[in-house]
């Protein structure tokens, strides 16, 4: 079985809860679509955890690129990973060693920015539209400020045509446009898939969400 979640922010716990919940085995596939850290508590034993499973593939997200940014010293890094909850995560990764450090930073670097599995386009956060032959044309033409924080831009208008993209980053309550922390599937044009329930935010409903691509079946933790 195949099984995406999305937009763990630090949850260990409800990472741990939903992995039972589905019974993860070792013939099972799980993506994750970036967003490991930041605002919860356990960012590192996220990470951690992920980084060491042999059938788990994870997307970047742009909390793990703040991450990056932060670490390769780029300007104005420091500002708006702290604005965007990064201070757990430092604190977290401050206090172990170099050598650990450095493989967690080299790992995040070397994760893909979207997945093409037949019909879906797994992504963290979309992809920007523009004139293509295919779709891996269209992959190829996009760039990273795209995949990682694109909004409205994306969700608002139609996608790929004989795909369905399937991301994070954006909570379903925007995309619903009411406080609704379920799985969003696009009533539009029938083309998207949105999982980021806010599990970081349990105290406002959120919750930790998983989509098993094999028959649709959602399950939640929150």
């Amino acid at each position: 079985m195949n099984y995406v979640i999305a937009d763990i922010h630090g949850q260990y716990a409800m990472l741990l809860d939903m992995l039972e919940q589905v019974d993860l085995g070792p013939s099972d596939q799980l993506y994750v679509l970036g967003d490991l850290t930041d605002r919860g508590p356990d960012s590192l034993a996220v990470v951690r955890y992920l980084m060491n499973q042999s059938n788990v593939q994870v997307i970047r997200g742009n909390h793990d690129q703040m991450l990056l940014n932060y670490f390769a010293g780029k300007p104005g890094a420091e500002e708006r990973w702290m604005r965007n909850g990064g201070q757990v995560t430092l604190d977290a990764l401050l206090s172990i060693t170099s050598e650990e450090r450095n493989a967690i930073l080299d790992w995040l670097a070397s994760l893909p920015l979207h997945l093409l599995l037949d019909e879906y386009i797994l992504v963290h956060a979309g992809l920007r539209m523009r004139p293509h032959e295919s779709v891996t044309d269209l992959l190829n033409q996009q760039e990273l400020d795209d995949l990682i924080w694109i909004r409205d831009d994306f969700y608002l208008q139609a996608a790929v045509k004989q795909h369905v993209v399937i991301f994070g980053h954006t909570r379903t309550p925007r995309l619903y446009g009411q406080e609704i922390c379920s799985i969003w599937h696009d009533p539009v044009h029938r083309d998207k898939i949105g999982i980021d329930c806010g599990a970081h935010a349990v105290e406002n409903g959120g919750r930790l969400a998983c989509l098993r691509l094999d028959d649709m079946q959602e399950f939640y933790v929150g």
